[in-house]
């Protein structure tokens, strides 16, 4: 699906891309470096949850402005299932793209008000759920870690990820009540998934959580899992970047990728504009 390579921005960055010179210089940077900017699911939602309607068209109409001919990128989620779906079907390709949300940014005026405010409630549930699974989790799993002996053990992000999170043992389940929800035929090829770069992306942003709440010291804050989940389409496409202005994103991200990740990277807005 791509000819270029990847380029995405987090929600953090899409605000600093409204104004016209703001786009210029980010176009003029892709052009340079030869990546292609795609939107994403959550840019669109970002935007439609504006609850002043001109703040919302700017926004909508900057992300045109970047994208041109391309589609959204759907939802991470549904990335997740179509690339389970092709595998269950063998299908050699995948489509990530999302018609129904270009549609939002190619005619900024056709949202409403209330599909805006649907939209601020469904983010707001999504981070409170988010939150709550990590709560409930810490409790149960942190005198755990620190009986394995916690940061003694794993003094970094990645060596958690590796030996103990993304790993089949830790989340075939998981994988398995997926792919029962999806209705797809068979047994879920657990370790055949887990060697797609996005549904390990996916489950490393869960892991990485849970690692700065538990075991690191001092304890991170909790970053949102909408950016979190933006990571997922970095493993759509070989020598992506995402840009982001949230240092603490770009933080858990960098414990992500690093030495795990070859030729994706988080970067600032400051690192792609010309």
């Amino acid at each position: 699906m791509y000819r270029g390579k990847l380029c995405l921005v987090d929600n953090s960055s899409l605000r600093n891309l409204q104004s016209k010179e703001r786009q210029a210089q980010l176009e003029a940077g892709l052009r340079a470096t030869g990546k292609v900017f795609w939107p994403s699911a959550l840019n669109v939602l970002e935007a439609l949850k504006s609850r002043d309607p001109e703040t919302r068209t700017r926004l909508l109409a900057a992300l045109h402005k970047l994208a041109g001919e391309n589609h959204v990128l759907t939802l991470p989620a549904e990335g997740l299932r179509r690339t389970a779906q092709a595998l269950a079907a063998g299908a050699n390709t995948i489509d990530w793209t999302e018609p129904r949300l270009t549609g939002a940014f190619r005619d900024p005026r056709s949202v409403s008000d209330d599909l805006a405010g649907e939209i601020r409630q469904h983010l707001h549930a999504q981070q409170s759920n988010f939150r709550a699974a990590h709560e409930q989790a810490s409790a149960v799993l942190r005198p755990l870690f620190k009986a394995e002996g916690a940061r003694g053990r794993w003094p970094s992000v990645g060596q958690f990820l590796d030996e103990v999170w993304s790993v089949p043992s830790h989340l075939g389940h998981y994988i398995e009540s997926l792919w029962t929800v999806w209705k797809l035929p068979g047994s879920a090829p657990v370790e055949e998934l887990l060697s797609h770069r996005s549904w390990r992306l996916f489950f490393d942003g869960w892991g990485a959580t849970a690692y700065a709440q538990i075991i690191a010291h001092p304890q991170g804050r909790l970053v949102q899992t909408s950016d979190l989940q933006q990571l997922v389409y970095l493993g759509t496409a070989q020598g992506s970047i995402m840009v982001t202005e949230d240092t603490g994103f770009r933080s858990m991200a960098d414990s992500i990728l690093s030495r795990r990740y070859q030729l994706m990277r988080v970067v600032s807005l400051a690192d792609v504009l010309t």
